[in-house]
């Protein structure tokens, strides 16, 4: 039976080299589609077509008849099979004969294989039998036809313009799209049309189904060129990909406004894997073993090489398997069946076992690790973009059981490590390129210390490898560089000029990545930047590998795999062994067998998916200076031949079973639902830290101190006694204890690290509930922010005058400039991961009384809070003081997050923990205001962005938002908006449903649910701190409704009034942009603006609402007039062109406003645009829709979308018209001008 169709439709088993096909039965347009399945011998089975589609929303199910009975099947599926009757067996279309000419049917049946239809998606044994058999069925189908979905009405004349240009002859070459007579009959087509192709092809690209992995696999098998079908045009992929590269050769895609990205590339992949085949296909045809386990490796290692982890799949597993069929796996050993009751880890781990065997290609370990559970750390992520892809030689390896032996020769150890900074931009005005090099000296200077070389000639050597990295041999053809590296680095003086911006690109490649240095002067850069080297880090030369490998040595002599190294940027000063070895190994005196251990080392990630991962910057860390490095460190047990074992050995795991902490299991005593545990911490009577367990009633506990704390690495640990055994903990939570371990007396404290049993799903659904209540019950809260650190412990008397000074603003201002390192200090102590994690936020927000603990320096939490108001309230002095584009001084340095030292101060540390008063003001609207708060803050686990902030609402909304590990995220959040419509009345939260930039839903939400998970740069405009709140719908509630069939509650009908359509939208500011982007955007938009205006109309009033439309109407009172506003607006954007882009020509009316008098003093005019203009304009675009009204949209939005104001809602929202059943796909929120009243 299937899952996704009627209990009616049951399939006959497949035996042996069966294939199930679908006939489609003749039907107009209106008809319901009916079709019959039948099982059919593989050798005489009819001709046939092979449908490659994107499968899309399964929830969204459309009913066909299959067999006589109803069955349901997916709207993509259902499209594509009534396009395909319209297309062949309806006559009355008209357009059958010709299309199926193209498919060579000439019979009045036509025969479909689609997977949704043909595999029983019920049957996984089925499934995992049929899987490597795709290969077989795309490959003998007469024809592959691709399924691009159905166009809409603005969509299908594009769509058609884009086919006839595919349909244009192209001359025979292997670079068609560089002939002249082929661009000239292309532009011929084009017209003047160029805007439309343009606007066609990047939106053409990016359908759903060119991100599917499976289409390489169907795509590549296919006979002959596959067709690609979009509605009712269709053109063959060659013909796609020559006019893509024809729009590339032409350089036409530099004129649209917005960019190209890796998935607009992917029609070329599909080509190149298509080539790919062919060529593998005789390789293999041509060997004895072609249906072998090892000629099976190595065709998969191809095709892996050639997708480089840029397609997606809904399931982890399909990574490899979706690429079975192309490599012919027909007799696969049982590890590598298709099995989806198996880990996806364990998955990843078998096949990289293969691999290495089979083709002994080392570089395939080179992606993220991304801290796969329960495998050993030389398991690479296939669903991660691979870093490094130059083939390697045969290595000499084994394994036993999950211990990979390589060998290899160790040669040498790190003993200093520079990182670069994780997010910067060389382009970016905060970036401080002079706090790079004193880092970079510090670095060479622990090289030269520990090496007994010159820094001299280290950094002569260093500068000299960069220099040829970028294909630069002599300094006289790098000035720049020359002065930056040599007289910054070397002779330690200040970069003064800055010349060295018009060359970024080369200090990107030199600067961007980590540097190493050894004992014996080698200077070395790393491949990936997900893993982060460290101080006795061994580099490694393994027999086969071109290039070393870094490993961290671990327990008993294994090591953890790190990464590779780029041989290109190695160089050994005074070891002659070592040069050999890198050189091909002929001098090998000895070679190693290493023993590596399975433990991931820690993974280096973005801001957006782990805060509490961030590392400071810069970084250099060095260890005590040594000339001779002991090999013994890290071998086991020499063999007969004196050659050392390196062992990739299985990690110890925790399972929920066992209740293990570490590897030393504890067991828990279960709860029931009025307990808790608390625990003893016993006096301190030697450095070990004891504890005990104890079990009290919710309702009458003893006195105690509830801890908060960020967790940190959960693999960084250190011990502790737990009611006498040895338990590790994490590095934060033995911190934290220790702080408030007393000398005298026992201190009872509750810490959820041990008084929740975190493997217990059940316990923990028990006891998060009750956190409220444990924190608010406390006697004291203790934060714990850390071990002393960046001179946190200076930082207690200054916050102590400023919440003391809090009214004198005369003294705060003074207490400022005279404290410019205490300031720099607190920057610091406000950047800590404690502030970044959500469950912070209720745990200090319940407590009736706290205290801040910081190393060994503790205040009252009403002292951080007070000098945080202060901060707040004194930002324009902070903005004065230590403004973040100077040069030259420490606090003009932009945090590790890039953001000044007054936005810190004033936004982050205790700013991010709100007042519980503060709170109760929102009423009805709580729950919105806190899931925006958390939204940024960090949690393991996405359904914690809910769970996490239960303890701020009232119980009546807690009690609907019940606590349970086992619902999807999708559950999770879908709930909480249901909530909120019910409770509020309002619809503003859809417009927390930000889709620019763009990123991947991973947990299939609709597109009107919020992805909590997801922290956005930009913020909807109901969030935004600009005055006024928006009315456009007034007080009108929101009307709505669930579709009664759709339990899972993927579509809402909503009621609204529209308003108007986009005609033209503009370029959109990003998130990460600089006064430039806004500057461009403001050129492109005025352009669009007159651009949009009727002959003769008044462009006065047009710029003034064009004006106020940049302001999101929010005019300061002593401009608030028509022609002040133009004045000012266009001066500020006029004047800071003229400043910033001198050589960028504007029409004169800009030049005269350039030059006009405004009370706004230079000095002034980049913060003024940035606060009245910049923060509205970024991640939103100008548009101008067809009856000329103005606004500003989401960068997602396009031509064709609709402006609805829906009732219940204070802006405007964007809605795509999506299918033909009158449905819509939320875009993002609006500001359209005239429609936004504001509520006082």
């Amino acid at each position: 039976m299937l899952r996704y169709g009627a209990s009616y439709t049951c399939y006959l088993p497949l035996v042996d080299d069966d294939i199930r096909l679908v006939n489609l039965l003749p039907g107009k347009w209106e008809d319901p589609v009916a079709c019959e399945l039948r099982n059919h011998r593989r050798q005489d089975c009819p001709r046939y077509v092979a449908l490659s589609y994107a499968w899309g929303d399964i929830s969204n199910r459309v009913p066909i008849t299959v067999n006589g009975n109803e069955h349901y099947v997916g709207s993509s599926l259902f499209s594509a099979l009534r396009r395909f009757r319209a297309l062949t067996l309806d006559a009355s279309s008209g357009a059958e004969k010709s299309f199926l000419s193209e498919l060579g049917n000439e019979t009045d049946s036509l025969y479909i294989w689609a997977d949704w239809l043909c595999l029983n998606q019920d049957d996984e044994a089925e499934k995992e039998s049929q899987i490597p058999r795709m290969g077989v069925i795309f490959g003998q189908a007469d024809r592959v036809v691709a399924w691009l979905g159905e166009n809409s009405e603005t969509e299908d004349g594009k769509v058609d313009l884009l086919m006839k240009l595919c349909d244009v002859e192209a001359p025979r070459s292997d670079h068609v799209w560089y002939e002249e007579s082929y661009q000239k009959s292309l532009f011929g087509v084009l017209g003047g049309r160029a805007n439309e192709f343009l606007d066609i092809i990047h939106s053409f690209l990016v359908r759903p189904f060119f991100v599917r992995l499976w289409i390489i696999q169907e795509m590549a098998l296919a006979k002959g060129q596959p067709l690609i079908l979009a509605g009712r045009h269709w053109c063959d992929l060659l013909s796609l990909k020559q006019v893509w590269r024809f729009a590339l050769a032409t350089r036409l895609v530099n004129q649209h406004p917005e960019p190209f990205t890796t998935v607009h590339y992917h029609i070329e992949a599909l080509v190149r894997m298509r080539n790919l085949h062919e060529t593998a296909s005789s390789l293999s045809d041509s060997s004895n073993d072609r249906d072998s386990i090892e000629m099976v490796g190595y065709l998969l290692n191809l095709y892996l090489r050639a997708v480089q982890g840029s397609f997606q799949a809904s399931r982890p597993h399909d990574q490899l398997y979706g690429l079975l069929g192309i490599a012919g796996a027909t007799g696969l050993p049982q590890s590598l069946r298709p099995n989806y009751g198996t880990s996806f880890e364990e998955v990843f781990k078998e096949y990289t076992k293969q691999l290495l065997k089979s083709c002994g290609d080392i570089s395939i370990l080179n992606r993220h690790h991304c801290n796969l559970k329960g495998v050993p750390s030389w398991v690479p992520d296939y669903r991660s973009h691979p870093w490094l892809l130059t083939h390697e030689d045969w290595p000499g390896l084994e394994f036993s059981g999950d211990k990979m032996v390589i060998r290899g020769v160790i040669l040498d150890r790190c003993i200093g490590v520079w990182n670069p900074c994780q997010k910067y931009s060389f382009e970016d005005e905060s970036y401080d390129l002079g706090t790079h090099m004193q880092s970079l000296q510090s670095f060479f200077q622990v090289a030269s210390t520990a090496s007994g070389t010159t820094m001299s000639s280290i950094i002569h050597a260093w500068i000299d490898m960069c220099l040829r990295a970028i294909g630069t041999h002599d300094f006289e053809d790098a000035p720049v560089l020359k002065d930056v590296l040599c007289r910054s680095i070397l002779a330690g003086e200040p970069v003064e000029s800055e010349q060295w911006k018009d060359e970024t690109g080369a200090l990107d490649y030199v600067l961007g990545a980590s540097v190493v240095a050894t004992g014996r002067a080698t200077v070395d850069t790393l491949v990936r930047g997900d893993v982060r080297p460290e101080v006795g880090d061994v580099l490694c030369a393994i027999e086969g590998g071109k290039t070393p490998v870094l490993l961290r040595p671990a327990a008993e002599g294994e090591h953890l795999f790190c990464e590779q190294t780029d041989l290109r940027l190695i160089e050994c000063l005074h070891h002659p062994c070592s040069q050999a070895v890198v050189n091909g190994g002929s001098r090998r005196k000895r070679r190693d067998h290493f023993v590596v251990a399975s433990r991931r080392p820690p993974v280096v990630r973005s801001h957006e998916t782990r805060p509490d991962a961030h590392l400071p910057f810069p970084e250099v860390k060095a260890s005590a200076p040594t000339r001779q490095i002991q090999e013994d460190h890290y071998a086991v047990v020499p063999d007969n031949n004196k050659t050392k074992s390196l062992v990739l050995s299985q990690p110890s795991t925790v399972t929920s079973s066992s209740a293990t902490l570490g590897h030393k299991s504890y067991e828990y005593t279960p709860l029931n639902d009025s307990e808790f545990r608390l625990l003893e911490i016993s006096p301190q009577r030697m450095s070990t830290l004891k504890c005990k367990l104890i079990t009290k009633s919710i309702f009458s506990p003893p006195d105690y101190v509830a801890v908060s704390y960020a967790w940190g690495d959960e693999r960084d640990t250190q011990e502790l006694e737990l009611d006498g055994k040895d338990v590790p903990v994490a590095v934060s939570l033995h911190g934290a204890l220790k702080a408030l371990r007393q000398k005298n007396e026992p201190v009872t404290v509750w810490i959820d690290g041990l008084c929740i049993n975190q493997q217990n799903r059940d316990e923990k659904a028990q006891q998060i509930p009750l956190m409220t209540m444990i924190y608010g019950n406390a006697t004291s809260v203790a934060i714990w922010l850390g071990p002393e650190a960046d001179r946190s412990s200076a930082t207690t008397g200054l916050l102590q005058k400023l919440s003391r000074e809090a009214k004198s603003p005369h003294r705060i201002r003074d207490l400022l400039k005279a404290n410019e390192r205490d300031v720099s200090a607190i920057v610091s102590l406000f950047e800590r991961d404690y502030w970044k994690r959500l469950w912070v936020v209720q745990e200090v927000s319940t407590a009736r009384d706290a205290t801040v603990y910081c190393g060994s320096t503790k205040l009252p939490w009403d002292v951080y809070k007070g000098a945080s108001d202060v901060f707040q309230t004194h930002k324009p002095d902070l903005d004065a003081y230590f403004p973040s584009n100077s040069q030259g001084r420490d606090y003009s340095r932009a945090s590790k997050n890039q953001y000044s030292y007054a936005q810190i101060l004033a936004y982050q540390g205790p700013a991010t923990i709100p007042n519980r008063r503060a709170l109760a003001l929102y009423r009805q609207d709580l729950l919105l205001e806190v899931m925006r708060l958390g939204r940024r803050k960090f949690a393991f686990d996405a359904k914690d962005k809910v769970f996490g902030i239960l303890g701020l609402l009232t119980d009546d909304v807690r009690n609907e938002l019940k606590v349970d590990y086992g619902a999807s995220v999708k559950q999770v959040y879908t709930n909480v908006v249901d909530v909120i419509l019910h409770t509020t009345g309002r619809l503003d939260f859809i417009c927390e449903s930000i889709h620019f930039p763009l990123h991947t839903n991973t947990h299939g939400l609709p597109s009107w649910v919020p992805d909590w998970s997801h922290a956005p740069d930009c913020a909807a405009l109901g969030a935004m701190s600009i005055g006024s709140k928006f009315s456009a719908s007034g007080r009108r509630e929101a009307d709505f409704d669930f579709e009664s069939e759709d339990k899972r509650r993927n579509k809402i009908k909503i009621r609204g009034v529209r308003i108007d359509t986009v005609e033209a939208r503009g370029i959109a500011v990003g998130t990460l942009c600089n006064l430039a982007d806004y500057l461009m955007a403001f050129i492109h938009w005025r352009a669009l603006l007159f651009g949009s205006m009727s002959p003769g109309a008044d462009s006065s009033s047009f710029q003034d609402v064009f004006c106020r439309t940049l302001s999101l109407g929010q005019v300061p009172r002593q401009w608030d007039n028509a022609r002040d506003w133009v004045r000012v607006c266009y001066h500020v954007f006029a004047s800071l062109i003229r400043e910033r882009l001198p050589y960028l020509a504007i029409d004169r009316e800009l030049e005269s406003y350039s030059r006009a008098t405004v009370d706004i003093r230079p000095a002034e005019r980049r913060a003024f645009l940035h606060d009245n203009f910049g923060s509205r304009m970024m991640g939103r675009c100008f548009y101008v829709t067809k009856e000329k009204r103005m606004g500003l949209g989401s960068g997602f939005m396009t031509a064709g979308d609709v402006i609805v104001v829906p009732f219940g809602c204070s802006t405007p929202i964007i809605l795509r018209p999506e299918g033909c059943r009158q449905e819509y796909r939320y875009v993002g929120d609006a500001y359209l001008h005239g429609y936004m009243p504001l509520f006082l």
